[in-house]
């Protein structure tokens, strides 16, 4: 009865569980609880955040007002093809990485993938150079040059088997046996050409546990829904089964009381037919038989 109006925003994809939640207010504070789980949260507003979701409140409540959230109901509906031209699909990753020609070393950068790409693209390339010294005196390393966060500590001694390292949005792997002054380079990957490390990326996601939680992937989802779907439809298929039995039921027991049934009066006629004709000859008998006692006494 208030003027109070509920928005929903999806923030994080895969805090998502498939729940759906009911909002509700009793004239002093909200009351935010998973339909589910029966697990609650309550304040004075105007937002919540849970599992993923952002839910706004704006405008006036009254007490009683409730509002039922449903997160996910339309995400089947909403499918759509947004780039529907294949050639025009990102399928190179955005950034790509090379060796100095004149590394004379072992050392290796592998594995360059995008985290953040908020700071892309990069204003200049990033380029590592190992320097034996660069944490300070008999502390090997690599000096950063093109954006801040270095320099990055690597001991070819320890190290070799392959460090993870995070700098400007990126994760890459350092590895191997450097020699001073080796050079890493990480640039804008204008053109792109043969490279699909974006198209193995996506194909990824399918096994990658980031729905629910981080418990499931987009295949378990699917498998789920298919087989949520295939139940509800089975369920749905034997009660109307059910019902088809009952009604039949229904119209037989009706029908028994105050239908006709063609053949069971056809069967009653001709006992009734039979019955008339056994009555019409005890008649003609009887008649017979008091002419007859008539004839005997008028002699």
């Amino acid at each position: 009865t208030g003027t109070a109006a509920v928005s929903a925003a999806i923030d994080d994809p895969a805090g998502l569980t498939g729940d759906r939640y009911r909002l509700s207010f009793d004239g002093a504070q909200w009351t935010l609880r998973n339909e589910t789980t029966g697990s609650a949260q309550t304040g004075a507003g105007p937002a919540f955040s849970v599992d993923g979701v952002t839910v706004t409140i704006s405008g006036t409540p009254a007490a009683g007002d409730a509002f039922l959230i449903d997160p996910v109901a339309q995400g089947a509906n909403l499918f759509e093809v947004v780039v529907p031209n294949a050639a025009a699909i990102a399928a190179a990753g955005p950034l790509r990485s090379a060796a100095s020609p004149g590394n004379a070393g072992s050392g290796t950068l592998t594995g360059l993938a995008v985290e953040d790409p908020s700071g892309l693209p990069l204003a200049t390339p990033v380029t590592l150079t190992f320097n034996p010294d660069a944490l300070g005196a008999g502390v090997p390393g690599y000096d950063v040059a093109g954006v801040p966060g270095g320099p990055i500590a690597f001991d070819p001694a320890a190290d070799s088997g392959g460090i993870e390292v995070t700098l400007a949005g990126a994760t890459f792997t350092l590895g191997g046996q450097p020699v001073a002054g080796d050079v890493f380079t990480i640039e804008n990957n204008v053109d792109g050409v043969g490279d699909n490390r974006n198209a193995l990326a996506l194909g990824a996601l399918q096994a990658a546990p980031v729905l629910n939680g981080g418990q499931a992937s987009y295949q378990d989802a699917y498998a789920s829904l298919v087989a949520g779907v295939a139940v509800q439809t089975r369920q749905a298929t034997t009660a109307a089964d059910t019902e088809s039995a009952l009604l039949q039921q229904a119209i037989d027991a009706r029908d028994s009381a105050q239908g006709v049934n063609l053949d069971e009066e056809a069967a009653n006629l001709l006992r009734y037919q039979q019955a008339y004709q056994a009555a019409a000859q005890v008649i003609a008998v009887a008649d017979e038989v008091f002419q007859t006692l008539l004839a005997a006494t008028r002699r």
